[in-house]
C-alpha cells in the first residue's frame, strides 16, 4: 500500500511540474514570437532620402546598368615634364607608381629643381642621352570610356549625368562624348569624372550607372519590404508598436522605383516600422 501510495504521490508530482513548464512555455511564446518578429525589423528603414548615405544618388533613381573599361592614361590625360639633363645628372624625388601631389619636387640638379605641375600618378620615366622626360597621369581630368546597348542610347545625351561605382566607392560624372557609330549593337561614350581620390587604374573593371530621374526629401522603404498583388496593388507588413507589434497588411501608394529602395507617396510615414521577408 506505502508502495502504491509513493507511485501515486510522484506521478501527482510530476503532473504538476509539467503543468507548470507547459505554462511556463505558453506565457514566454507571445515574447518569443515578438522576438522573433523584432529581429527583422530595421528601425531605420524608412527615413528621409536626404539622410540616407546614397539614396539621392544611386538608390532612389531609375537606373540602366553596363560595363565598362577604365582608360583613365591617354594622351590627352598624361602630362609630361620634360628635363633637359640625363637621368644621370639628376637627383630624383619620385619614382614610378606614386602618387604626387602639384607642387611636389619630382628630380633637381644643384639647386635647380623641377615640381610637378598636376595631381596624379608617375606613370614613367623615359630617359635618354640629352633629357629625362616624367609622365604623369592627371586625375583631375580623368575620361572613361564606356559602351552602352543601342536601345538605350536614345535615352542620354550630353551631359547626362552618371554614377561610377569602382569596388565599393561612388562617384558622380557627366557623359561628355557619344559616338555616332553603332558598333556590334553598341554605342561608345565616354564619362568625365571629378575626383582626385579615386584614382582608378588602367582597365578597371567599373559599374556604370545612368540616372534617368532623381528626387530628394521623400519617403523611401528597401525594395524587398515592398508586397506586389496579382491586381497590381502594392502592400508592405507594417508593425503596429502600439498594439503589442502585431503584423497588419497595410496598401501603400508607390512613385520611383530604385534597384533597392522605393518611394512610398501614402500608406506609411516616416517612423514607421515594416516587416523585412
Amino acid at each position: 500500500m506505502k508502495k502504491i501510495l509513493f507511485v501515486l504521490l510522484f506521478l501527482m508530482m510530476a503532473l504538476i511540474l509539467a503543468i507548470e513548464v507547459m505554462g511556463f512555455v505558453r506565457l514566454n511564446q507571445p515574447d518569443t514570437q515578438e522576438e522573433g518578429i523584432l529581429e527583422s525589423i530595421s528601425d531605420i528603414i524608412l527615413a528621409e532620402s536626404d539622410n540616407m548615405a546614397e539614396a539621392t544618388i544611386r538608390d532612389v533613381i531609375r537606373s540602366v546598368v553596363v560595363d565598362a573599361q577604365a582608360s583613365p592614361i591617354t594622351s590627352t590625360m598624361v602630362v609630361s615634364h620634360k628635363i633637359p639633363f640625363n637621368s644621370q645628372d639628376l637627383v630624383f624625388f619620385i619614382r614610378p607608381n606614386q602618387i604626387i601631389r602639384q607642387g611636389e619636387r619630382l628630380a633637381a640638379k644643384n639647386e635647380k629643381e623641377y615640381r610637378s605641375s598636376v595631381t596624379g600618378r608617375v606613370d614613367r620615366i623615359i630617359q635618354n642621352k640629352r633629357s629625362t622626360q616624367i609622365n604623369i597621369v592627371d586625375y583631375d581630368q580623368m575620361f572613361i570610356n564606356a559602351r552602352l546597348p543601342q536601345q538605350n542610347s536614345d535615352r542620354v545625351d550630353l551631359g547626362f549625368p552618371v554614377v561610377v561605382r569602382y569596388n565599393d566607392r561612388f562617384l558622380e560624372g557627366k557623359i561628355s562624348q557619344i559616338d555616332m557609330q553603332v558598333v556590334e549593337g553598341e554605342v561608345g561614350i565616354q564619362i568625365v569624372c571629378m575626383d582626385d581620390d579615386l584614382q582608378i587604374r588602367p582597365g578597371s573593371k567599373l559599374q556604370i550607372i545612368l540616372i534617368e530621374d532623381q528626387i530628394k526629401g521623400v519617403v523611401a522603404i528597401p525594395a524587398e519590404a515592398l508586397i506586389k498583388s496579382q491586381s497590381s496593388l502594392n502592400y508592405v507588413r507594417l508593425i503596429r508598436r502600439d498594439a503589442g507589434h502585431s503584423v497588419e497588411t497595410t496598401p501603400v501608394q508607390i512613385g520611383l522605383v530604385g534597384d533597392q529602395y522605393v518611394q512610398i507617396i501614402s500608406g506609411i510615414s516616416i517612423g514607421d516600422w515594416v516587416l523585412l521577408p
